[in-house]
């Protein structure tokens, strides 16, 4: 088992990352519904002045774009430590079939003998 899977073999970075990013989706949908009150907040101003209204539409705005933009760093940054960790793992998973190759040279060559085989049979028919 993969030592970075949990007892299910789901990959804890994976659930984190899809958790992320299913808040970001969220915060996107709530920056939507506050940008939809801001047209008819605008509207309103269109018909009664800007004052208070235009202030109130400011606050909406800035902190709706504030929450995206805070979301949208968490997730960049956590994918690039998911890439940086699985490219981590990829390196060591290449050094031990490198080490594995070196003890076990003979066994190796059969392996890659009688992969070669069973392809040339499966390509041929």
């Amino acid at each position: 088992m993969d030592p970075t899977s949990n007892a299910a073999g789901v990959n804890p970075a994976t659930v984190t990352l899809k958790s992320d990013l299913d808040a970001l989706r969220a915060d996107v949908e709530r920056l939507r519904s506050v940008l939809t009150d801001v047209a008819k907040d605008v509207g309103r101003a269109a018909k009664t002045g800007y004052g208070e209204v235009r202030t109130k539409v400011g606050e909406k705005v800035s902190e709706a774009a504030s929450t995206v933009n805070e979301k949208a760093h968490a997730a960049a940054d956590y994918a690039r430590h998911a890439a940086e960790s699985a490219s981590e793992q990829a390196k060591a998973a290449k050094d031990k079939t490198a080490d594995n190759i070196r003890e076990h040279p003979f066994m190796a060559v059969g392996l890659a003998f009688g992969v070669g085989l069973l392809l040339g049979s499966l390509l041929r028919r």
